[in-house]
């Protein structure tokens, strides 16, 4: 039995070409990138190479990208580098704040929860009830300490697309009244390749990106940085990156990163425009068996803009949906109860909490995510085995009388 892959949010099928591009790289171009001689001036030529495709790619400037593990490491970068700033100013006083929306991914999460251990006085903004945060919410919570504001692009559980460049012009504004600049950043992870993303047009100080989102490699993203931005790098002991993010790169992983990137852009309006078809169907078929709740509940079933085309959330309480995992990898179909890195946590159910979803329902909650090369037959084939698990699954669950 072929198995169907609908979890491409959590990570996404290697492209061939990412495959034979990486294998090329690491044969061909084995040597160190900061070497002076022809090995490693060839190996240079090829990052820089990557590193102005990859900025095309995002509509940045070569200069702007700092090549990274991935977009965990580029997220904590940010923070670090706010921490620096603020444990190396002699003058600064405890108490800055940093505003976070409600529905960021864990590794921004996490260490800004970390930064409050530290003495950050920690706002939080809730998105409304479709998981949008609002400018004008996110602006209630400035004030002259803030130093940094965290706002993703799309929500990696419900493909809510938050108005971020709406949000950064309402900071812009704040702080053209009271003086300072505030660092804004946003995760792009689940934008890039895949909905129209222009860093320049976001108006973010910087952003994260990662690669094996595309179908590039795991281990390679990047940190877009603004040339207006002054971040205090973290990282010491060699010059690689500009002086910001030291240690030889991962050259193999970076040219077929750079690869991925051109390639998902060059078809980003067609694969876009089919994945508006294929969620219109999936979203049909779930609203279409009684029990299933599409989350939010007034996502609209067709071409809703404000909710990217490849992710979708759905419940159906009281089953749980660990449950409702294991029952269709059993019947060889891959979807997720939501990010790979809250599967196994608490607080799991954070994101859709926050924007009221009764912790009943998101308990029940499970992710699909589809990608360019998911075909219709998968849909199809994914909505039979939902008809068929959904009332056995709420026979087994009914309480007894």
């Amino acid at each position: 039995m072929k198995r169907i892959f609908l979890d491409w949010a959590s990570t996404a099928p290697p492209l061939s070409l990412a495959v034979e591009a990486q294998k090329k790289a690491a044969i061909e171009l084995f040597g160190n990138p900061s070497s002076l001689h022809g090995e490693g001036r060839g190996a240079k030529a090829a990052l820089e190479a990557a590193r102005s495709l990859l900025a095309q790619a995002a509509g940045a400037q070569p200069e702007e990208v700092v090549f990274t593990s991935g977009a965990t490491e580029a997220n904590n970068m940010v923070v670090a580098s706010i921490l620096k700033k603020q444990f190396a100013d002699p003058t600064a006083k405890p108490g800055r704040r940093v505003v976070i929306s409600a529905i960021e991914h864990a590794s921004l999460w996490e260490p800004v929860q970390a930064m409050k251990k530290m003495g950050f006085d920690v706002a939080v903004c809730k998105p409304d009830a479709s998981g949008i945060v609002r400018p004008e919410r996110l602006r209630e919570l400035l004030d002259e300490r803030t130093v940094l504001v965290v706002l993703m692009l799309v929500n990696n559980e419900t493909g809510a697309i938050q108005p971020v460049a709406e949000c950064v012009a309402a900071v812009r504004d704040f702080t053209g009244e009271k003086g300072g600049r505030i660092h804004v950043h946003t995760d792009a992870v689940q934008a890039f390749g895949k909905i129209w993303f222009s860093f320049p047009e976001s108006g973010a100080d910087t952003a994260s990106l990662s690669a094996h989102k595309l179908g590039g490699p795991r281990g390679a993203g990047a940190l877009l940085v603004s040339s207006k931005a002054r971040p205090a790098w973290l990282f010491l002991g060699g010059g690689q990156e500009g002086n910001r993010r030291p240690g030889t790169e991962n050259l193999a992983a970076v040219h077929a990163f750079a690869q991925s990137a051109r390639f998902r852009i060059e078809s980003l309006d067609a694969n876009h425009a089919r994945a508006v078809r294929l969620m219109e169907r999936l979203i049909r078929a779930a609203r279409s068996i009684p029990g299933v709740l599409v989350l939010p509940e007034d996502r609209a079933e067709t071409g809703d803009r404000r909710f990217s085309p490849y992710i979708l959330s759905f419940a159906v309480p009281p089953v749980p949906g660990e449950v409702f995992v294991r029952s269709l990898d059993e019947q060889g179909i891959a979807v997720s109860t939501g990010s790979a890195c809250h599967s196994s946590k608490k607080d799991h159910t954070r994101i859709l909490e926050a924007q009221g979803v009764p912790k009943a329902v998101a308990d029940s909650a499970v992710r699909v995510s589809i990608g360019p090369e998911t075909v219709e037959s998968e849909i199809d084939a994914f909505a039979a085995a939902l008809s068929e698990t959904v009332p056995l699954l709420l026979r087994i669950s009914k309480p007894r009388a």
